[in-house]
């Protein structure tokens, strides 16, 4: 995926002095930024009560379609080949 962004110069020039530092492109410095803070996010705390149980629905509405297994499927023995 390719995006393009504008970025004053200040920033463009910290932007070249980390990819020179690092001996790569600086697109290479804005990708593994990036990814380093998609990494970082955490899911949503649901602090309350009604959020949960609304996660809960929510998750539960967006599976319906899955399989529902049987109690034997969760046996030690079924889990581990």
């Amino acid at each position: 995926m390719i995006f393009t962004i504008d970025l004053p110069p200040g920033d463009t020039a910290w932007l070249d002095a980390q990819a020179k530092l690092l001996g790569v492109e600086p697109a290479e410095v804005i990708r593994k930024l990036v990814h380093e803070r998609a990494l970082s996010i955490q899911p949503p705390v649901h602090k309350t009560a009604e959020e949960r149980i609304r996660a809960m629905d929510a998750f539960a509405k967006a599976n319906r379609k899955l399989p529902i297994l049987p109690d034997s499927a969760f046996d030690r023995e079924n889990l581990y080949d």
